[in-house]
């Protein structure tokens, strides 16, 4: 008992730290408090080769055109159709036909509505959060209007993200309504296996997936022991 409650503290205080540094579910410092001794991956990396072109300019909120479905079939078992792509700044997320991301320029936004379409969003929001290339664009556009939004803005101006890449390993649907879906992510990063979990949740708002950022800037970020909870999903 007294080992679970040690444990329990240190992840409490480890969560707030990580909130500290920016704010939540952005993970700025996670490969930094996780893995303080892990690798960087290159930064330089170019796009995949195999990336195919997607439109050039930015789906503005409320112009996205991306459809919808009513599938839930990702709830239950990973995507068939994922191609992973490889950022400039060497991040990897997913893409797909239908599913989306339908624009990649300035950010990789516009995804359908449905459950395939936020779970594709879930990703590329986590990754265009922690990129320092597109951190405070998909904060600023792509995150919906709140105080926590604007405090978080306002911290990011002080503290940008470390650039740190982590590997997307997996994901789990808390909830998903058409308005909102609410998902856990798989992460790992480094070479000592360790992983954790990280809480994403995004508002349909204006025809977009739109990050929620929580009250309180709450991370809920913690490690995780046991990875059968989770769809294995990543590159």
């Amino acid at each position: 008992m007294a080992n679970d409650a040690q444990k329990q503290g240190s992840l409490k205080t480890w969560a707030l730290w990580v909130a500290g540094a920016i704010i939540a579910v952005l993970v700025i410092a996670l490969v930094v408090v996780l893995w303080p001794n892990g690798n960087k991956k290159n930064q330089a990396a170019t796009e995949s080769s195999s990336s195919t072109a997607s439109a050039s300019a930015s789906g503005s909120a409320g112009s996205c055109d991306a459809g919808s479905s009513d599938s839930k079939a990702v709830m239950k078992d990973a995507p068939s159709d994922t191609e992973w792509i490889t950022t400039a700044s060497g991040w990897v997320g997913p893409k797909s036909d239908k599913a989306g991301p339908k624009t990649d320029q300035p950010l990789r936004e516009c995804f359908q509505h449905s459950p395939a379409g936020a779970l594709n969003a879930s990703y590329w929001s986590a990754i265009q959060l922690n990129d320092q290339a597109t951190a405070r664009t998909y904060l600023q556009d792509m995150a919906v209007a709140s105080p926590a939004r604007d405090k978080a803005l306002s911290q990011m101006d002080q503290d940008g993200p470390s650039g740190e890449i982590f590997d997307l390993r997996g994901y789990k649907f808390i909830n998903y309504k058409d308005d909102q879906a609410d998902l856990r992510l798989l992460v790992s990063a480094g070479s000592n296996g360790k992983k954790a979990e990280m809480s994403i949740s995004l508002k349909w708002d204006d025809g977009q997936w739109k990050l929620i950022v929580p009250e309180g800037l709450d991370t809920s970020v913690r490690q995780v022991e046991d990875q059968s909870q989770f769809i294995s999903w990543g590159p």
